[in-house]
């Protein structure tokens, strides 16, 4: 299969290209990933969810950039933290030292989803731009932690 936005081949049974961001069940024109320019102002996080507001269900996969085979999921009924540290973690990237204990968390708002680095040595990129608040994901979004480069697969939310 070949990306019809950049012309890269992938492997089968890919939802968008992991070059270039691009959904590959759409058309060329509604590929284009752009990034979020979201400044997080006004952003509850879950951990202080607004009392009466409902749970929210959902799925947040995330796509390896160098190894299109290996994908890093977890549900979204709560706040949810990628790092290295397996214990206290609900995404594991092993074996990776410029990757935090305790790197970045993912959390829902509405229906919207949030990256938010927890102070990581190496810092947490979103499109390329350093996350220093509470920031929008979409599919097709890039996430760089320390070296590890992955792009939103999935990001669902419902109630």
């Amino acid at each position: 299969m070949f990306c019809t936005n950049c012309g890269r081949e992938l492997s089968d049974g890919l939802k968008f290209c992991i070059y270039c961001g691009a959904r590959l069940e759409e058309t060329v024109n509604d590929c284009v990933v752009q990034p979020v320019a979201d400044s997080g102002a006004g952003l509850v996080p879950d951990k202080q969810a607004v009392a009466g507001e409902p749970s929210k269900k959902g799925l947040l996969v995330l796509q390896d950039v160098t190894d299109s085979n290996k994908f890093y999921g977890c549900g979204l009924t709560r706040p949810v933290i990628l790092g290295r540290e397996a214990s206290s973690c609900d995404m594991v990237i092993e074996g990776d030292k410029s990757v935090s204990r305790k790197h970045c968390r993912f959390f829902c708002q509405g229906n919207t989803c949030y990256v938010e680095d927890m102070n990581s040595f190496n810092h947490t990129f979103l499109n390329g731009v350093m996350v220093d608040s509470p920031q929008r994901i979409q599919v097709g979004d890039r996430l760089r932690f320390g070296m590890a480069e992955l792009v939103v697969a999935e990001c669902e939310i419902g109630s």
